[in-house]
């Protein structure tokens, strides 16, 4: 049983990194959303490609090991971590806290992740409507035109998309 815990808590630490590391790169999507920097960009998302594929894998080698202990605990495959964790103690199995805390700490990593996803889909979404609006200005049909202060107007009956009123 050590042994499989031992090996539970390697893949929950490796998990962890894995997701800081997502964590850093989405820091570094949103520096490059802010910068319009679409090389920066592409490069990120090609780690972030990687690194949620690593993600992946390490899922289904915690799930593995979950299902075993699951198993061995006469458990639902369904329970929780920390289900399995308690059906431990109460059958006087020791185990490391660290696997709580490294459980934990991969909890807080995932929420930090998820929060930082929502900026990021923010500032593409900020840019995307900066690049309709932008377009919108290019299109003759829409007759749109600069106004004092740089704000975008309908031009009334201008024939082109340059305000030329002096």
């Amino acid at each position: 049983m050590k042994e499989i815990l031992n090996g539970l808590n390697s893949v929950l630490y490796s998990q962890l990194e894995c997701v800081a590391g997502l964590l850093e790169l989405a820091r570094q999507e949103a520096v490059a959303l802010q910068d319009n920097d679409i090389h920066e960009l592409s490069t990120v998302c090609g780690g972030m490609s990687e690194a949620a594929a690593n993600l992946t894998e390490l899922e289904e080698a915690r799930l593995e090991i979950h299902g075993e202990l699951t198993r061995r605990l006469d458990l639902p495959e369904e329970a929780t971590l920390r289900a399995v964790l308690d059906r431990l103690t109460e059958g006087g199995v020791m185990y490391s806290g660290e696997i709580y805390q490294t459980a934990d700490s991969l909890s807080s990593a995932y929420r930090s992740l998820m929060e930082q996803n929502r900026i990021n889909k923010m500032l593409v979404r900020q840019s995307i409507s900066y690049v309709r609006a932008f377009f919108e200005f290019l299109g003759p049909e829409r007759k749109l035109t600069y106004a004092e202060g740089g704000v975008l107007r309908k031009g009334a009956g201008f024939s082109s998309i340059v305000d030329r009123t002096v």
